[in-house]
Order: structure tokens, then C-alpha cells, then sequence
């Protein structure tokens, strides 16, 4: 069983989290320090706070007490309680890890609904100076090219934001949310975004998506902010991501992947012949096809994705989606399913895909 404190905070309140790369400090109100073993550098937080707003009513770390710190093996949570919610911070620190998360959960009234608007997480300022706070915002914003006029806003903003100290050492901070913003007042990082959800009391505690931390030693070697466009010949411009904080980032996110590969996956892509193009209505075009599947596993591949057209089956002219594809996903069913035509539990495969 993993050992366990719960108390009341006071001032001389300490907690502790370690593993193999990271060590971190807690007081009475949350994180205190961060000491990274690896590059022997310890960061001290002056201040470590979050801000929600449940009902359109804000609350504010700063105003709030935590009534309970209970520590367990690799986490350590912070219960506040106001007069209608109980809210607890939770920090954890997993095993190999070199970064540590921080979540909130937020307890409504025992019966009935609440409404989570928005959620500062994180709201921090280091002891050390930073020179620079680099966001890496989606290079997807909208659902097609700029220049198209009827397709939505994704409403996608920053992946992760990089707080530069020096040419030694940095942190990159993220949310698991690609919605998230990220602002700065003065030296005062803020990650927020706003869930904009309903929530039911009987489903649970409502889970904020968690934010990470994590440092890094810079390489000095960055790649582009934004990728050349295709079918442009252009410079890259290196003004972007150090290739270290690309690999922290990637390092954070491995950590949660529920499927580890132990080896590459090799996929061959149809369109590589311009699948689209080769019509498996006609004999001649499954013939064709036939060729494509049979030579995929002789360069290694183990998976295929099949997508030619079938005139039989559907129609480009047809296709309702912003990337005129489908007439060719699902074994060039996806018109028949959109229109409610074929169902895979009522109808049969047809012929031409068989």
C-alpha cells in the first residue's frame, strides 16, 4: 500500500515529490520548487495559483484556503472548499517522468447541474527571469485553406508555450486541450481555456484537463516556425522550436499514450498510384488494384490504405465533405452511409469491393 498523509496545512507545512529525474517542493498552497536532476538546476516558484469560473462565478486561488493536503505514492492533492463546491488541485509525478501535472477537479451540489465556464490552471512566476515566452500555436486554425470563405473556425489556438531563462535551461508548459491560450502580465505566464460545459453532479468531479511542466536544456540548433508550404520552394527561416523542446514535448506526451509500438508501423498509402484515379466498378480497375495490394507487402508494408473510386457505389460530384473524399472512405461506402442507404449490419458487401 503506498503511504499516505492527510493533515490540515499550516505554514510549516512541507511536502515532497521525487522520481529518478525530478524532485519537487510543496507548502502549505501548492508548488514551491523543481529541482531537475539531470541538468542539476533548481527552479523556485514565487508564485503557483489557478482561477476558475463554475456558474459564471469566478474563484480565485489567492482567496481560497485549502481545508485538507493528503499525499500519496507520486501525488499530492490540495482540497479547497467553498460554500457550494469543493475543488482539489492534484499534482502528480509519475515514475520516469520529467515533467509533473497538475489537474483540478471541481465537485458540484449533490443534486442538480453546474456550468464550468473557464479554467486558469496555471498562473505562475519564477524566481529566475524570463527572456523569452515562445507559444507554438496550431497551424490549423480553420477547416481548409485561408482563403476559403463558409468553413468554420476550429477554435484550435496554442499546443504548448516555452518559457526561455537562458542558453542553459528552459520549461515548456502545456494544457492537454488544444484550445488552450496562453498570455503573460509582466513575469506571469497564464494558460486558460474555457470548457463552456454542463456538467451533472451524478457523473462525478468535473476533470480540467491537466497542464504539464516540464524543463529542458536547449540545443541552440531551432527548426521553422512554420513549414515550407507544398509545391513552394522557399528558405526555411529557423525561428521556431529548439529541437530540445521538441523532444520534452514529445517526452510528455509518450507518457500518456495508452499503446506503445515496439516496432514501426509501415502503411502504404494508395494514392501514392493515384488510387482515386483506378475505378474498381470495371474489371480491369480491380485487376489494377489487386496489383497494388499484392506489391504493398513486398516493399514491407503490413497495412494499406484503400481508397479508389467506384462508380458503381458513389460519385465525386456527390461528396459533402470540405475535402471532396468521400466517395472513397469507407470501401467507397461513405456516400451510401451518409445518405442512410447501406448499413453494414442490414446490407450486403457489394461485388466491386468484395
Amino acid at each position: 500500500m503506498p503511504s499516505l498523509l492527510e493533515e490540515s496545512p499550516t505554514e510549516a507545512s512541507r511536502y515532497a515529490l521525487a522520481n529518478d529525474k525530478l524532485r519537487l517542493r510543496f507548502d502549505r498552497r501548492g508548488l514551491e520548487s523543481m529541482e531537475d536532476l539531470v541538468l542539476g538546476k533548481t527552479f523556485r516558484f514565487k508564485r503557483d495559483s489557478f482561477s476558475l469560473e463554475i456558474d459564471k462565478e469566478p474563484f480565485d486561488s489567492a482567496g481560497l484556503r485549502p481545508a485538507v493536503v493528503k499525499q500519496e505514492a507520486g501525488a499530492i492533492t490540495y482540497t479547497f472548499k467553498t460554500d457550494r463546491y469543493k475543488i482539489q488541485v492534484v499534482y502528480e509525478l509519475g515514475a520516469g517522468w520529467r515533467f509533473f501535472s497538475k489537474q483540478i477537479l471541481v465537485f458540484g451540489p449533490q443534486e442538480g447541474s453546474f456550468s464550468v465556464d473557464r479554467v486558469e490552471p496555471l498562473q505562475f512566476e519564477l524566481q529566475d527571469g524570463v527572456s523569452e515566452l515562445y507559444v507554438q500555436n496550431s497551424r490549423y486554425p480553420r477547416l481548409g485553406p485561408l482563403g476559403d470563405r463558409g468553413l468554420e473556425e476550429t477554435g484550435t489556438k496554442a499546443y504548448v508555450a516555452y518559457l526561455r531563462m537562458s542558453a542553459k535551461h528552459g520549461l515548456f508548459s502545456l494544457l492537454q486541450n488544444p484550445f488552450f491560450e496562453c498570455t503573460r502580465e509582466d513575469e506571469v505566464p497564464s494558460l486558460h481555456y474555457s470548457p463552456e460545459m454542463q456538467w451533472q453532479s451524478a457523473w462525478g468531479p468535473f476533470p480540467y484537463d491537466r497542464a504539464c511542466i516540464g524543463p529542458y536544456r536547449p540545443t541552440g540548433r531551432r527548426i521553422s516556425k512554420d513549414p515550407v508550404p507544398e509545391w513552394k520552394l522557399s528558405k526555411s527561416v529557423l525561428d521556431g522550436q529548439d529541437e530540445a523542446e521538441v523532444d520534452a514535448v514529445i517526452e510528455c506526451v509518450r507518457a500518456f499514450l495508452m499503446f506503445h509500438p515496439q516496432k514501426p508501423t509501415k502503411i502504404h498509402f494508395g494514392w501514392y498510384e493515384n488510387d482515386y484515379q483506378v475505378d474498381i466498378s470495371k474489371p480491369d480497375g480491380r485487376k489494377e488494384y489487386k496489383r497494388i495490394i499484392d506489391a504493398a507487402p513486398a516493399v514491407g508494408c503490413d497495412h494499406l490504405v484503400f481508397a479508389p473510386q467506384n462508380t458503381g457505389i458513389s460519385y465525386l460530384n456527390e461528396c459533402k465533405d470540405s475535402w471532396q473524399w468521400e466517395y472513397v472512405l469507407w470501401l467507397t461506402l461513405g456516400e451510401k452511409i451518409r445518405k442512410g442507404e447501406w448499413h453494414p449490419d442490414r446490407d450486403l458487401v457489394p461485388d466491386s469491393i468484395q
